[in-house]
C-alpha cells in the first residue's frame, strides 16, 4: 500500500506536515499565505461559481448580495425581467 504524499498547497504554502499524521494541522486555518493561495486557486481561478437561484431573485426590482472571495457581489432583476450583475 503506498502511503499518501503530501499535499501540494503544503508544498507551496511550506506547511509542516509530518509524515503519518492523521489531521490537518492548524496553522492551515489562519496563516495568510494559505488563505491567499485558497483565493487564488479556489476564488479567483478559472472556475464557475452559482451565484443565486432564479427563485431568489423572482421579482423584478430584486436583489442580492454576497462576496466571492474578497469581491463583494450584486446581483439584480431589472424591472423588464433580466438580470445584472455588479462588481
Amino acid at each position: 500500500m503506498n502511503a499518501p504524499s503530501t499535499p501540494q498547497t503544503a508544498v507551496q504554502c511550506k506547511v509542516d506536515w509530518p509524515a503519518g499524521l492523521n489531521s490537518v494541522p492548524t496553522s492551515i486555518f489562519s496563516r495568510e499565505d494559505i488563505y491567499q493561495l485558497e483565493l487564488e486557486k479556489i476564488f479567483y481561478g478559472p472556475n464557475w461559481h452559482p451565484v443565486a437561484h432564479v427563485s431568489e431573485i423572482a421579482e423584478p426590482g430584486a436583489f442580492k448580495t454576497f462576496q466571492i472571495g474578497e469581491v463583494p457581489i450584486i446581483i439584480n432583476r431589472d424591472l423588464g425581467g433580466q438580470f445584472h450583475t455588479f462588481l
